[in-house]
């Protein structure tokens, strides 16, 4: 008689995916993320090198990639730490310490996103102990450094050498810069919003100049309503994007001051792609690691924490940044 597998020895119990697999998943959720997407390529890209150096470690200690364990994290942070890197010049330096926490950083989120989707008990990198655990050079990595703050308008397009859609990013980076507006507050503004320059009779009229020197912001609370008035070098920048933008009969009919290239208000995913190269090419300039965060939050973040350091009353800092109390600004900046 021909034996037959007992049923009680088959598991109908559906396999994991595997690591590569499970990263995929992440980063696609993670690009859906409307508070913090992960869109721009460069950080796929860097995410996904941290997520493979990771399963080969694993690979090396024969352990599947949902039951590591603290100390498999603790070997591979000590190992990364005795790693050497070459710069652009041929110069060789250490892992940064701030490269040790992004790898701690990508390892963790991708580990809690398993735990509250059921797929692992343990998030390994939340159980290393504090002297395992890469030091945190900043007590918020959403802040950007001191250095790349001032060097970032360096890496903004050059006025008069940038193509129109080079003015309209501009135009934008320097509004996050100089003003700290939120990517909503961008996106939703309305041509009807804009501030023209008053004529010589006092009246303020587009026909009039066709030089806009502010804009009217609107919220959703009362307290993100406010006025914000440009500098002359924001004005120009405006005035030029505007001229293209009229230029264009895909345009006529559109509300929003800032519209992608087909037509089409433009989008959070476009914004983050603008800031993060852009940060990441001041970093280059400034030679120093790319924090964890790049989105237009941090921009607004470093500015509100610039302006506390210059000693601004904390009701100014709310005027200026539309934030409806004290805590409000604490929270953005802390």
């Amino acid at each position: 008689m021909q034996n037959v597998p007992s049923t009680d020895l088959v598991s109908h119990e559906p396999q994991p995916p595997s690591g590569a697999a499970f990263f995929a998943a992440w980063l696609s959720f993670r690009q859906l993320d409307p508070y913090d997407p992960v869109s721009a390529t460069a950080t796929h890209r860097m995410y996904g090198n941290i997520w493979k150096l990771w399963l080969r470690h694993l690979q090396s200690r024969d352990v599947p990639w949902l039951e590591a364990s603290p100390v498999d994290v603790a070997h591979f942070l000590k190992q990364l730490k005795a790693r050497r890197t070459k710069t652009a010049d041929g110069r060789v330096r250490p892992v940064s310490e701030v490269s040790q926490q992004r790898y701690w950083q990508v390892l963790h989120w991708v580990y809690v996103h398993a735990m509250d989707l059921g797929m692992c008990k343990r998030v390994p990198t939340g159980e290393l102990h504090e002297s395992d655990r890469p030091h945190k050079l900043n007590d918020d990595p959403t802040v950007l450094d001191p250095v790349l703050w001032l060097t970032l308008p360096k890496a903004f397009p050059k006025a008069g050498f940038c193509d129109s859609y080079g003015t309209r990013d501009l135009v934008i980076l320097r509004l996050l810069y100089e003003h700290g507006l939120t990517s909503e507050e961008l996106r939703d503004m309305h041509l009807t919003d804009l501030i023209w320059r008053p004529s010589a009779g006092g009246e303020i009229s587009k026909e009039a100049t066709n030089t806009v020197i502010g804009a009217h912001l609107k919220g959703s609370r009362m307290s993100q309503d406010r006025t914000v008035f440009f500098a002359d070098s924001l004005c120009h920048a405006m005035d030029q994007w505007l001229n293209f933008r009229q230029s264009q009969s895909k345009y006529a009919g559109k509300e929003w001051v800032f519209l992608s290239d087909r037509a089409n208000q433009i989008s959070i995913r476009i914004l983050f792609h603008l800031v993060s190269r852009t940060i990441e090419a001041a970093a280059r300039q400034a030679d120093i690691p790319l924090p964890l965060r790049c989105g237009p939050q941090v921009i607004r973040n470093t500015l509100i924490r610039e302006k506390l350091e210059l000693r601004w009353p904390i009701e100014k800092i709310m005027a200026f940044a539309g934030l409806k109390n004290p805590e409000s600004v604490w929270r953005h900046a802390k």
